[in-house]
């Protein structure tokens, strides 16, 4: 199979963005599944939205919403093994949801300025904290060895002639079967705080190991042990769609050419060139964008940022220097667009982050693309 390339016709999809020619969202019922089989017809006209006061979509998907977040989240363990840090709107009675899987080192009180933002924007988010101290000592200590490499498969020896350096698939499983548990757990959790959470069309996020499990989670495959046969397929249907902040691409952790040939559910990708992080070694900045480029077309979203870093998307230097604060502030456009586009069924929405709005209102720092 050829792969193909996001970045290689970055250009030229661009310009196809600014044509009538992105399908709309297809349902008139919000409990229904999208259509896979939409014709022609059902498309819709991308246009840039302005109220001629400069009050863009941009700005007001880049700040802080109308319904407010807490100063602290709320701490929530219903199992011994299941930590979860919930954040939600203070103005807002139901609210849609999120759950969001963080990155390798860092915890869910890292992204407290995005989740704030997020919970602004009307949608609780929860974020189980992860133990990923078996993975991660083992890549940690291994991972300046010359002999370094990702084998083909998650089990694999990770150190050429030493094949006692691997990582067990139970590993591996954890955070995908958090993220399942997540789920069940969430009518305890409203009875418990009273909030009022819609669970219907929830939605899945997660940022570079995270943005893996959420990967598999969405119907992604990892090739698992060295049969063909063996694959790591743990989809979820209860999720409706989902956002990954710098993902990983084919060539590591088991991800092959067509690892994302059933991803079929609305997804976007957010990434750029600058994200060095752990386990994203061996890959390039386009092979970050194969869960855009590789799964089925339609409702697939790319935001494409012209800088980035591993923290970017924490709000950690938002307020140090100015091109700090663009990213945080392309990261919150972008996201939360997707999230009311697809959360909330809002068709405006979904026509101003597959055009080029972004792009205008960023001097060309933030980039649209869909298929």
């Amino acid at each position: 199979m050829k792969r193909r390339s996001a970045l290689g016709f970055l250009s030229a999809l661009c310009c196809s963005l600014t044509l009538p020619h992105s399908r709309a969202l297809a349902q008139s019922d919000p409990s229904t599944s999208i259509p896979s089989n939409l014709s022609d017809d059902d498309r819709f006209v991308l246009r840039h939205v302005n109220n001629g006061e400069g009050n863009t979509p941009y700005s007001k998907l880049s700040s802080e919403g109308d319904f407010g977040a807490p100063e602290k989240s709320i701490i929530f363990s219903p199992q011994s093994d299941l930590h979860m840090n919930v954040w939600h709107p203070v103005k807002k009675g139901s609210a849609r949801l999120i759950v969001f899987s963080h990155a390798e080192f860092l915890s869910p009180s890292s992204y407290t300025d995005l989740f704030k933002h997020w919970a602004s924007h009307g949608f609780v988010v929860v974020a189980p904290l992860h133990n990923d101290e078996e993975i991660l000592s083992v890549i940690s200590s291994n991972s300046r060895r010359p002999q370094f490499h990702w084998p083909d498969y998650l089990t694999g020896e990770l150190v050429k002639g030493d094949d006692g350096v691997d990582i067990p698939l139970k590993y591996w499983l954890e955070r995908p079967s958090a993220l399942k548990r997540v789920i069940d757990v969430i009518p305890l959790l409203q009875q418990v705080t009273g909030l009022d959470i819609i669970v219907d069309r929830p939605l899945i996020a997660g940022h570079s190991l995270g943005a893996f499990a959420a990967q598999i989670i969405l119907g992604a495959t990892a090739q698992s042990g060295p049969a063909s046969s063996d694959h790591l397929s743990l989809a979820d249907p209860r999720y409706y769609g989902g956002l990954i902040l710098t993902p990983q691409g084919h060539g590591v952790m088991g991800l092959t050419i067509s690892s994302w040939d059933k991803l079929e559910s609305p997804l976007m990708v957010v990434t750029g060139p600058g994200d060095d992080s752990l386990f994203n070694m061996g890959n390039t900045p386009d092979d970050r964008t194969d869960a855009f480029a590789l799964s089925p077309k339609n409702f697939k979203h790319l935001a494409w940022m012209r800088k980035t870093t591993m923290s970017s998307c924490t709000g950690e230097h938002s307020a140090s220097t100015v091109g700090f604060e663009h990213q945080f502030q392309e990261i919150c456009a972008a996201t939360t667009g997707f999230m009311l586009a697809y959360g909330g069924y809002d068709e405006d929405i979904l026509n101003v982050i597959a055009g080029t709005d972004f792009e205008k209102e960023t001097d060309g720092r933030l980039q649209m693309m869909y298929r």
